[in-house]
C-alpha cells in the first residue's frame, strides 16, 4: 500500500511577529525574542496566539538563543535564568488556553539554536566557534577557519558540544511540568556536520541520565534538526548522513530533519538533495521538517531587507505548490511545514488555507524510542 504523506502546519518567524505586528524590537538582542519573555511576557503570549489563529499547530517556544551561560551574561542570576527557561515554555500554554476549542490539537516544541546563535555576531551562518566548540573564533580581521587539524581535537569539540546541547535539555527537564508539556524538540539551524554529531550524542546521554536516574519511562519525544544552507558551498548531503548514520556509535536517529533560515527559491533543489540522499526505508519512518524565510537578514548589520508585504501570498503560494510535490512523491512519512525569520502570522494563515487537503493533526514519529 503506498504511504499517504500529510502536513501539519508549524508557526512562523517569533521575532518577525513580535517586531513588526506587536512593535516589540528583539533583533539588536543577544537574546532574540528570549528578551521578550523577560520584559515583555504577554507580548510572546499574544506573537504565540496569531499564530495559533491563522492555523498553526505546533507552536515553538521563545528559547532559541536562550541557554543559562547566555542568560546569565544578559543579567539574569542563575535561578532567574532557569526559571526564564521554563517561563518561556509556560507562555505557549497560556496561548493555546486562549482557544480551548483547538487547544488540545496545538502542540508545543522546545526550540533549541546552534551553539553559535549564542555567540555575538551570531555564527549559525558561518559556524566559526571559539574552542572548546571550534578551533578558532571569528575575527574580523581574518583568516577563520571550521575545519580542524587535528581529529583528536575535532572529538573534544564534539564533546564540548554535547554537552552545550545536554545542559539545556536538562535545564528543561528540571521542571516536570515544564518538561512534561514539551511535545518536541526542535535543535534548529545546524550548519555544522560535528554539531548534528553533538546533538544525537545529547540525546543519547540524556536518555542513558534518564535510566540511571530510575525515570519510570525511557526519553521518548519525538524531535527533529533542521539544518541551514546559507549558500550553494552548503553540504546539505552531508548533514543528512551524519543524521541517521548509524555507525560505531549507535546513536539515536532524529524523528525528523529538514530546512530552516533558508530562502523558498532554494528549497526545490535542497529537498532533492534530501530525498537523494536518504533512503526511502529511513525517510518512510521520519518527518521532513521544512521553514524558509520570507526575507533576508544581514548578520554584519545586524537589519533585514526591507519587505514588500505584497510577497506573502506569492509566498504562501509558491510553498504550497511545493508541498503538493512532497506530498505527491511519498518519500517521507510526514511534513512538518511553516515559516523562519520574515514571516509572520499572515504568511502561516496563507499558508494553511492553501494546503487544508494535505493537512493532519500535529505528528512526528511517537512511537520513536532511542
Amino acid at each position: 500500500m503506498a504511504m499517504t504523506t500529510k502536513v501539519t502546519i508549524l508557526d512562523g518567524g517569533l521575532g518577525t511577529a513580535l517586531e513588526h505586528e506587536l512593535g516589540t524590537d528583539v533583533s539588536e538582542s543577544p537574546l532574540w525574542s528570549t528578551r521578550a519573555v523577560i520584559n515583555s511576557d504577554q507580548t510572546i503570549v499574544n506573537a504565540h496566539r496569531l499564530f495559533i489563529r491563522a492555523g498553526a499547530k505546533i507552536i515553538e517556544t521563545a528559547t532559541y538563543q536562550a541557554s543559562v551561560p547566555n542568560l546569565v551574561a544578559a543579567g539574569l542570576s542563575l535561578n532567574d535564568a532557569k526559571e526564564t527557561k521554563h517561563k518561556a515554555v509556560k507562555l505557549v500554554q497560556q496561548a493555546k488556553a486562549l482557544y480551548p476549542e483547538t487547544s488540545g490539537s496545538v502542540r508545543i516544541a522546545l526550540s533549541l539554536g546552534p551553539f553559535g546563535a549564542t555567540l555575538r555576531p551570531t555564527q549559525e551562518f558561518l559556524g566559526y566557534y571559539p574552542p572548546p566548540y571550534g578551533p578558532k573564533a571569528f575575527s574580523e580581521l581574518g583568516p577563520n577557519t571550521r575545519s580542524f587539524s587535528n581529529p583528536e581535537e575535532e572529538q573534544e569539540a564534539i564533546n564540548a558540544l554535547a554537552m552545550f546541547h545536554l545542559d539545556r535539555l536538562l535545564a528543561y527537564h528540571s521542571d516536570p511540568a515544564t518538561w512534561n508539556s514539551i511535545d518536541y524538540i526542535a535543535f534548529e539551524t545546524v550548519l555544522l556536520k560535528r554539531e548534528v554529531k553533538s546533538i544525537r550524542r545529547a540525546i543519547l546521554l540524556l536518555s542513558e541520565y534518564l535510566a540511571q536516574t530510575g525515570e519510570s519511562l525511557p526519553f521518548s519525544k519525538p524531535w527533529w534538526i533542521s539544518f541551514v544552507c546559507p549558500d550553494e558551498a552548503s553540504s546539505l548531503e552531508n548533514l543528512a548522513l551524519e543524521a541517521v548514520d548509524s555507525g560505531s556509535e549507535k546513536l539515536p536517529v532524529p524523528s525528523g530533519i529538514g530546512i530552516n533560515c533558508t530562502s523558498l527559491e532554494r528549497l526545490p533543489s535542497l529537498i532533492a538533495d534530501l530525498t537523494r540522499t536518504i533512503p526511502r526505508v529511513v525517510s518512510s519512518s521520519m518527518s521532513l521538517v521544512l521553514y524558509p524565510n520570507g526575507g533576508e537578514y544581514d548578520t554584519a548589520n545586524q537589519s533585514w531587507a526591507p519587505r514588500n508585504d505584497g510577497d506573502i501570498g506569492r509566498w504562501a503560494s509558491k510553498f504550497a505548490d511545493l508541498l503538493h510535490t512532497v506530498v505527491r512523491d511519498g518519500h517521507w512519512k510526514n511534513v512538518i511545514a511553516g515559516g523562519c525569520c520574515r514571516t509572520n502570522y499572515l504568511h502561516i494563515e496563507g499558508l494553511n488555507q492553501a494546503t487544508k487537503n494535505l493537512q493532519q493533526s500535529a505528528s512526528l514519529d511517537t512511537t520513536r524510542r532511542i
